[in-house]
């Protein structure tokens, strides 16, 4: 039976508050959290699952989103978007 772990990375060219934080360019934060409650942070590669041979055909993988106030800046309401892509890999 062969294993393999499965990485992802949120990944974005837009502006970090931090690592865990995305900035939206309107006042809020995008911050993506694993299934288990822990901050992803953009760009930068996790374990999100493990995958074998002898386990199902596919693997799920949930996550949450949450937008919040940045304490820094006031939010303005209108019609706002940013890109994420989910980049995945495998070892």
């Amino acid at each position: 039976t062969e294993q393999f772990n499965i990485l992802g990375s949120f990944f974005t060219t837009d502006i970090l508050s931090d690592y865990s934080h995305l900035d939206m360019g309107n006042g809020l934060l995008l911050k993506i959290f694993h299934k288990d409650g822990t901050a992803t942070e953009f760009n930068r590669f996790s374990q999100f699952a493990s995958f074998s041979s002898s386990s199902a055909p596919s693997v799920t993988a949930p996550f949450r989103a949450e937008l919040s106030a940045n304490p820094a800046e006031t939010v303005v309401e209108g019609p706002f978007s940013k890109d994420v892509i989910l980049k995945i890999t495998y070892n």
